[in-house]
């Protein structure tokens, strides 16, 4: 998914809540996982870009997409969990050549992270 249009967004499941058509290039999608059960993390999670005041929108899906980052530039996301440990992940951003030529599988596969988090240890 290169493009979040006003209306239904197929790959991602975000809808934005106006009637204007205006397009917005998706930048990253992020998904968090709890590393044990393979489901969304449990309690209060919270992803932000280190050192900007970028943040995301969650879709229905739970993914995290961010827009208007840099194509080319590397970001460095920060996962801040109460029940699991602290995560960081550096990622390049994708660019958006030969978007129109692929289908949702290769859309997904190249803007779609995929983080594992680590449930804490409670003594």
């Amino acid at each position: 998914m290169s493009m979040a249009k006003y209306g239904e967004d197929t790959v991602f499941g975000y809808r934005l809540a106006t009637t204007e058509e205006t397009r917005t290039p998706l930048s990253l999608a992020i998904r968090l996982l709890d590393e044990a059960s393979s489901k969304s993390p449990k309690g209060q999670v919270s992803i932000r870009v280190k050192n900007s005041t970028v943040r995301p929108v969650r879709n229905r899906s739970g993914d995290y997409l961010f827009f208007r980052l840099v194509p080319g530039q590397d970001y460095t996301f920060q996962v801040l969990a109460e029940l699991y440990e602290s995560e960081e992940i550096t990622v390049k951003i994708p660019d958006h050549a030969g978007i129109n030529k692929m289908n949702p599988a290769q859309m997904m596969k190249k803007f779609l992270r995929v983080i594992s988090l680590k449930q804490k240890k409670f003594e």
